[in-house]
């Protein structure tokens, strides 16, 4: 019986052997910003490496966007993003569900989770990005790593980013010192259904409308929508995320056919929030100023009655006693 398993073990091995000499791997030193076109079928992959060093004063992180028109859902093309503690993968034409069927988008767009740094230090990075397809046909596609300009969120910023539903856009927020609650605002002007998801600082990131439930807190808007972050619940900080819904079901509750193309421009800023026990502290000294100062006023007021009413009614009352009367008088004398 252990031979027979040996043999099994080694027919398998060769077949899987004489399967990847059909596949030819082409790997290419990638760098930033660049674009890359090629074709990818199924018999040829591409993986992109990249390197790049993490500052913490760069206050940037990395999107992959790959496009892919001829890709199609029968066979699509695959992309795999492999980091150090992370995997993200997708699919082109990506799929989202709407209330009236499934909507194709042909670009995708996904940030990198990258951890904060702890300190004021430089890091080496490096991560895989692969394309490739079981399509016997040629797939064109095109593959580009850019940096996300101002990652990292700081207090009384005002901010302004577009999306699309196959394009999450998410930022990190870090708290002072001293700061323990901040009101995250976000305005659009665009009548399209998004959410807004609060997580913790760690990978991975949920940033598709179908995994953004399940980490954190979020909420769904149209216009505008405001939420409180607390210190207690994200200790270190938080990412918040951006996402586009593919309809606008879940906001309005009406089935309609949405546009191709759902292009949102949103607007943010997070400020801090006074605390409710500073609140109430607040209020309660404004309180007792008021307290004091009536009582302060009441307790003067006593004291100065003491020492002036009497003075005051002495002199009216001679007065009264020595006023000649206006009307007549009596007189008790015999007639």
């Amino acid at each position: 019986n252990s031979h027979s398993v040996v043999r099994k073990d080694l027919s398998y091995d060769n077949s899987v052997s004489r399967y990847q000499q059909k596949v030819h791997t082409r790997v290419i030193d990638a760098k930033l910003f660049q674009k890359y076109s090629f074709n990818v079928n199924s018999t040829l992959e591409y993986i992109f490496q990249y390197s790049y060093k993490q500052d913490i004063a760069a206050n940037q992180a990395l999107s992959v966007q790959v496009t892919s028109k001829t890709a199609f859902r029968e066979n699509p093309v695959l992309v795999v993003v492999r980091q150090q503690k992370a995997v993200l993968s997708w699919q082109l034409p990506l799929l989202l569900e709407t209330s009236s069927g499934w909507q194709e988008y042909s670009s995708v767009s996904r940030q990198l989770c990258t951890e904060p740094l702890q300190h004021n230090v430089s890091v080496e990075h490096e991560f895989f990005l692969g394309v490739s397809t079981s399509d016997p046909k040629n797939l064109s596609f095109v593959a580009t790593v850019t940096p996300v300009e101002d990652f990292v969120v700081e207090l009384d910023g005002n901010h302004t980013v577009t999306l699309t539903a196959s394009e999450p856009k998410y930022y990190q927020f870090l708290f002072p010192e001293g700061v323990t609650n901040v009101l995250l605002t976000v305005t659009s002007d665009d009548n399209y259904c998004m959410s807004v998801s609060i997580q913790n600082l760690t990978c991975p990131v949920f940033d598709m409308d179908h995994d953004l439930k399940y980490d954190g807190i979020w909420q769904t808007l149209m216009n505008k929508t405001g939420m409180t972050i607390s210190r207690e619940r994200f200790p270190y900080g938080f990412f918040f995320v951006f996402v586009v819904k593919a309809d606008d079901f879940e906001c309005t509750g009406k089935r309609i056919n949405p546009p191709p193309l759902r292009k949102k421009t949103v607007h943010f800023t997070i400020h801090e929030k006074v605390s409710y026990i500073d609140f109430m502290a607040a209020v309660i000294g404004v309180l007792g100023i008021f307290a004091l100062f009536y009582i302060g006023a009441f307790v003067s007021f006593c004291f100065n009655c003491r020492n002036t009413v009497p003075d005051e009614l002495e002199p009216s009352l001679l007065e009264v006693r020595n006023r000649p009367t206006r009307y007549g008088s009596i007189s008790t004398r015999n007639i």
